[in-house]
């Protein structure tokens, strides 16, 4: 699990590319590249890192889209 990227649904739905370290019943332990600082997120915030969705998600996020995150958020596949 160590090198595999997700996405997280972080605050004010911020897309954040993370790798994710640790999968557990609740949440998931993700960390930035360096892996030095870790934190975890609710399994229900944590998706399967997809290239073309995250780049849209990022492009609503840049243009305040609230509408069209949320839209793009419920495409993105859970983490398993």
């Amino acid at each position: 699990m160590e090198n595999d990227y997700v996405m997280v649904r972080a605050y004010g739905d911020e897309p954040v590319r993370l790798a994710a370290l640790e999968v557990a019943a609740t949440y998931v332990l993700v960390a930035g590249q360096d892996r030095t600082k870790t934190i975890g997120f609710p399994r229900d915030c944590v998706f399967a890192f997809d290239d073309a969705l995250f780049a849209r998600l990022n492009k609503a996020y840049q243009e305040g889209s609230g509408r069209t995150l949320a839209t793009l958020w419920a495409k993105a596949k859970p983490i398993e």
